[in-house]
């Protein structure tokens, strides 16, 4: 046991405490290729994992398998997690992925448990997952759902929508982005991460060279700021889902390279954080007080007449 190196998984796992985790697991990106025999995976101490906490474990140790970071490594697991990648479909799939490098993403389902919906998506550049299919499979589930409050059902449509073209347009060194959507009455999560280039490798490039990785996060998130020069890309995504979040009251986290925003109510700030190889983001919408497109006062809704919000 000496000769083994351990990373050890923090006692919560969630989304305001995600920055643990990323301090506990991001040196495993700095060998990738390397195949390091002798270490653990250890997540016997967790006491607590979110949705978004589920879906970072699952990146994480899918890099680990992909990129063979180590020689066939070991993993403690603990109860808590366990039980938690069950519910949210993602057990059976990671174990698989680890034993064969292959995933049957068919098994990520749509699932209603009680008073919540949980709606696990892979984004894989493949005609069977592709937007349209994608729409139609989920959304309409997720509007019934929400059929007694049709402001909240736009602004979920409006955010789903926004994350996901966020990733298919630029996680291109990652074909297997997933988002999970959870949600009751009363609020509706939403996560998506990758281990591809994150938004610090795509938009710094074609910013001006003086600008930190916090100042490329902070424009990242303004309107009409795209990696995607010379296109049809409107550059406008992050900078709908920060509005809506606060017009909503909400919470945004946003974890890419190096460096975090955070959106909480009104209040927002960024800063440094352990490396995380890719982007992360996490949505938090309480539905006291949904928010949609006609709500952002600074332009009229003909200057976002073909953005699609039950669609993708």
């Amino acid at each position: 046991m000496d000769n083994i190196k351990f990373f050890k998984a923090p006692k919560h796992i969630q989304a305001d405490k995600i920055a643990s985790f990323l301090e506990v697991v991001s040196d495993v990106f700095s060998i990738k290729g390397k195949r390091i025999p002798n270490i653990m995976f250890d997540t016997s101490n967790v006491e607590t994992i979110d949705m978004l906490g589920v879906l970072v474990l699952y990146k994480f140790m899918e890099f680990v398998s992909k990129n063979d970071c180590t020689e066939n490594p070991q993993i403690a697991w603990g109860d808590t997690v366990v039980e938690s990648l069950n519910n949210y479909g993602f057990f059976i799939l990671l174990n698989d992925y680890l034993r064969t490098k292959k995933a049957d993403y068919g098994s990520l389902q749509f699932m209603e448990k009680g008073k919540f919906f949980i709606a696990p998506l892979p984004l894989l550049r493949s005609e069977d997952y592709s937007k349209d299919e994608l729409a139609k499979k989920f959304y309409p589930q997720i509007e019934r759902y929400y059929s007694d409050i049709p402001k909240a059902s736009a602004m979920v449509f409006q955010c789903l929508s926004e994350v996901v073209i966020n990733f298919w347009e630029h996680a291109t060194d990652d074909t297997k982005s997933i988002l999970v959507a959870e949600g009751s009455k009363d609020f509706v999560k939403i996560a998506c991460a990758d281990t591809g280039k994150g938004i610090i490798s795509t938009l710094g490039p074609i910013l001006d060279k003086g600008y930190s990785k916090i100042d490329i996060l902070y424009k990242s998130l303004e309107n009409g700021v795209t990696s995607k020069q010379n296109t049809d890309h409107m550059g406008c995504g992050l900078w709908i889902i920060d509005e809506l979040v606060a017009r909503a009251k909400g919470k945004l986290y946003i974890y890419s390279e190096g460096v975090f925003y955070k959106r909480e109510f009104r209040d927002r700030l960024a800063s440094v954080c352990s490396y995380w190889k890719g982007t992360i983001i996490y949505i938090f919408l309480p539905l006291t007080s949904p928010a949609t497109i006609a709500d952002l006062e600074e332009h009229s809704i003909t200057d976002f007449e073909e953005i699609k919000i039950n669609t993708l």
